[in-house]
């Protein structure tokens, strides 16, 4: 049976496990060596049956472990050629282990196969991952994305589970103090991160389509809750006529804690 964990999620450090019992993917590194070998185990899962680690792009609440992870281990790491570049130039451990990714071409590593797709994100070239299971679930990753339009939605649908990012509620950001406008507006912009209401419109989309399983990944520390978030989604869902159908889950990923979620 599939299994999905996260490790990490958030601006403090982003780490994701798909796979199953006998072993999987991780998406990013966002987290210590430390923290991805003691939440595998948590699991009964060994870092031995990791067969890549996926990487969406180069910021640092997705990377700043991966040159311990690359000292630790001889796990292929795999990203679109300009974050494969820039890994490339600021990460040696990296040299022999990295490979570049053709854009919506399949991969097969043990028995978990996987492809990236393009994101808007003002990062180098943030991707989003397809992971088709074990089993033959579909699981797909998508988090520092500023908006979901059309060929992002190809990607996104017929999954029977959507890892998604809800990363702010448009009033806690626009009433942040301490955040200066510019900041603001990166964050709100189409390049930046999606708003709980935009995650909300995906989920109901997704819904229609037949997903019916979602994460709520990527929460800002400062401008969401997990409580507001999920408010946003069911109220979306409500007002479209489907929170009634009580045939869907959703759960948000935790910050800083190893937890299995629903699949």
């Amino acid at each position: 049976m599939a299994r999905v964990l996260s490790l990490g999620s958030g601006s403090s450090g982003n780490c994701f496990f798909v796979g199953d019992a006998d072993g999987g993917v991780l998406i990013d590194a966002g987290i210590s060596f430390k923290a991805i070998k003691s939440g595998l185990e948590k699991y009964d899962i060994s870092l031995d049956s990791i067969s890549a680690l996926l990487v969406t792009h180069e910021h640092s609440d997705h990377i700043k472990g991966l040159a311990t992870f690359l000292k630790k281990t001889s796990i292929p790491v795999f990203a679109s050629y300009e974050t494969a570049e820039y890994i490339s130039e600021h990460i040696p451990e990296s040299d022999g282990k990295l490979h570049s990714l053709e854009l919506k071409v399949p991969i097969t590593e043990g028995k978990t196969e996987f492809y990236a797709f393009s994101v808007y994100h003002d990062s180098r070239n943030a991707v989003g991952y397809r992971i088709k299971t074990p089993d033959n679930r579909y699981v797909v990753y998508s988090t520092d994305v500023g908006h979901i339009d059309d060929s992002i939605f190809e990607n996104l649908k017929n999954a029977d589970l959507n890892i998604i990012e809800a990363n702010y509620d448009e009033g806690m950001l626009m009433c942040n103090v301490s955040y200066p406008f510019l900041l603001k507006r990166r964050i709100s912009g189409d390049c930046g991160h999606l708003s709980n209401k935009d995650c909300a419109c995906a989920v109901c989309n997704l819904y229609k389509n037949g997903c019916r399983r979602f994460v709520l990944a990527h929460l800002s520390r400062e401008n969401n809750t997990p409580e507001v978030a999920l408010e946003a989604v069911k109220n979306a869902l409500n007002n479209e006529g489907l929170v009634q159908n009580k045939d869907y889950e959703i759960c948000v990923a935790p910050r800083e804690e190893t937890r299995m979620l629903i699949f």
